[in-house]
Formats: C-alpha cells, sequence, structure tokens
C-alpha cells in the first residue's frame, strides 16, 4: 500500500484514532487545518528546499564516489601503459644505436619502378626551337 513520509496506511489511521482520543472529535477538523496549513509552509520554506538538496547529494554520494573510484583507477592503469611505452621505446633505442630517433620518412616500395629523374637542363632547352617552329 502507499506510503505517506514513510508511515502506511495503519499507522495514519492508529495517530487519527489517538488524537480523536487525545483532542477530542470536535477539535479534529481545526487540528487538520492547522496541521496542514504549517506543513505548507514547511514544504514552500527555502530551509526545506535546501534540505532536499542535500537529502539529494548525500543519496547521489555513492555513486560519485564509485564513478570518481573508477575514473582513478582508469588514470593508473594509462599511467602506466605510458609509462611501459617510454620504456619499451627506450630499449628499442639502446638496441639500435644508429637508428635515427626522428620517424623515418616514407620511402616507395622495393619492388615499385623507380621514376625516371628529370632530365638536364641542357637538352631541355636544346629541343625547343627558337623561332617557336617544331
Amino acid at each position: 500500500m502507499g506510503e505517506i513520509f514513510g508511515i502506511g496506511i495503519e499507522e495514519l489511521v492508529f495517530i487519527g484514532i489517538l488524537l480523536a482520543l487525545l483532542f477530542g472529535p470536535e477539535s479534529i477538523p481545526r487540528l487538520a487545518r492547522s496541521a496542514g496549513k504549517l506543513l505548507n509552509r514547511l514544504f514552500r520554506s527555502p530551509l526545506y528546499r535546501e534540505s532536499l538538496q542535500i537529502r539529494k547529494q548525500i543519496r547521489d554520494m555513492p555513486t560519485a564516489l564509485a564513478r570518481l573510484a573508477q575514473l582513478e583507477e582508469m588514470q593508473h592503469s594509462l599511467n602506466d601503459e605510458i609509462r611501459d611505452l617510454k620504456a619499451a621505446i627506450e630499449v628499442d633505442a639502446n638496441l639500435t644505436p644508429g637508428a635515427p630517433t626522428t620517424a623515418p620518412t616514407s620511402q616507395p616500395a622495393p619492388d615499385a619502378a623507380p621514376t625516371p629523374p628529370p632530365p638536364p637542363p641542357d637538352e631541355a632547352a636544346g629541343d625547343a626551337q627558337p623561332d617557336g617552329s617544331h
């Protein structure tokens, strides 16, 4: 069944009977009206809204802490990977002492046909006729 403020229907009935016995059945409507006004002011107050925000933050705190722990774990893992890569690069550089420290330039494949060098400037100038005829 439904609950109001964490109190079940059975508890509300018990509280109603207890109030009727203590204050009498004639004063219950007046007490209910006063309690309603008090609760209305309470729920509209800035203090109550602030307490709701604090409760939400406290309720969400385990999730935020778990997320933070996961991020820290990922950071440690990435730092370990970076350290391992740096060590591998240093070992590779130490094994090949004549290797360049920069990235290699792209070279044509060995089975590709070499491109012919451009003709010397003398031959290129000799092909053209000075008078413009071919």
